[in-house]
C-alpha cells in the first residue's frame, strides 16, 4: 500500500534489530540494509532444523530464544547460557543440505537447498535447546520465498503493554537487548 505524501506521518525509531537465525535472539543494528529483492541483509538468513530437516520455530522449541547470534565481520557467532561461543565457518566450508519449511501463503511445505553449519553448531544447539538440531544457511530462494515479511514494526506502547501483561502474570519484563 502506498500512501500519498500528504498522508505520511513522521516517526521516531528507537532501535533496529535483525534476527540472523530465525527464532533465535536479535542483534541490534545501526541501520537496515536492503538487497535488490527487498530483503533485509542479515535477517533470517539462517534457520534451525530438526532431524527430519524441517524448520523449527520458537513455539515448538522455546529454548531457541537463549541462542544469541552475533556478527563479527561477515562471520556468524552463536552464544548461549553457560556455553562457549561457536564461530560459524565461511560458506565455502559448509555442506549442502535440503530443508523443508511451511509456507503460510501457499499452505504447503516447500523444499529449499541450504548450507549446513556443521557439527560444532549442531552440538551447541543440542546443549542449549536440549534436542538434536542443525543450523542451516538458506540460499536466495529460501530467503526470498513467498510469505516472508521484510520488516516488522513494533511500537513502544505495545511493548509497554506486553511488559505489563507479563508482569501481571509473574513473568519477567520484555528484554530487547
Amino acid at each position: 500500500m502506498t500512501l500519498p505524501v500528504s498522508d505520511l506521518v513522521p516517526v521516531d525509531v528507537d532501535d533496529l534489530f535483525v534476527y540472523p537465525v530465525k527464532s533465535c535472539g536479535a542483534v541490534r543494528v545501526d541501520e537496515l540494509l536492503f538487497d535488490e529483492t527487498g530483503h533485509v541483509v542479515g535477517d533470517r538468513e539462517w534457520i534451525v532444523v530438526d532431524e527430519s530437516s524441517r524448520a523449527v520455530w520458537l513455539g515448538s522449541h522455546p529454548r531457541l530464544v537463549l541462542v544469541r547470534p552475533r556478527f563479527q565481520g561477515d562471520q556468524l557467532l552463536l552464544q548461549g547460557p553457560g556455553e562457549d561461543r561457536v564461530e560459524i565457518e565461511s560458506n565455502a566450508s559448509l555442506v549442502p543440505h535440503r530443508v523443508y519449511m511451511w509456507n503460510d501463503v501457499t499452505l504447503k511445505e516447500e523444499a529449499f537447498l541450504g548450507l549446513d553449519a556443521g557439527v560444532a553448531a549442531a552440538e551447541f544447539l543440542r546443549r542449549v535447546v536440549g534436542q538434536p538440531l542443525r543450523l542451516i544457511r538458506l540460499g536466495r530462494d529460501g530467503i526470498g520465498r513467498d510469505g516472508v515479511r521484510s520488516v516488522h514494526l513494533v511500537s513502544r506502547e505495545s511493548l509497554d503493554e506486553l511488559s505489563m501483561e507479563l508482569a501481571a502474570g509473574g513473568a519477567p519484563l520484555v528484554d530487547l537487548g
